[in-house]
């Protein structure tokens, strides 16, 4: 996949997955035990066991650092690290 589809990719899957982000904040705050369905729990499964997650808020929060005049173009090079 070319790295230039990433940031339409993400906005795909962070849009078309049913939970939403008070769901993700609860879930996250009772150490994954919150009241999700199933598919959800499996998601939050996967993206822990990669490090997701974190790679993703490392990424956005030196994003907020920076405050570059591309922030699209910063955050594919910040995960191509990460």
């Amino acid at each position: 996949m070319p790295l230039d589809d990433i940031p339409n990719l993400l906005g795909k899957l962070c849009s078309s997955h049913p939970l939403s982000w008070p769901d993700l904040v609860a879930t996250y705050n009772s150490g994954g035990t919150g009241s999700i369905d199933n598919q959800s729990s499996d998601m939050l499964k996967y993206l822990g066991k990669h490090g997701i997650t974190n790679k993703l808020n490392a990424a956005v929060n030196a994003l907020a650092d920076a405050k570059p005049s591309d922030p699209v173009a910063f955050l594919v090079e910040a995960l191509k690290h990460a």
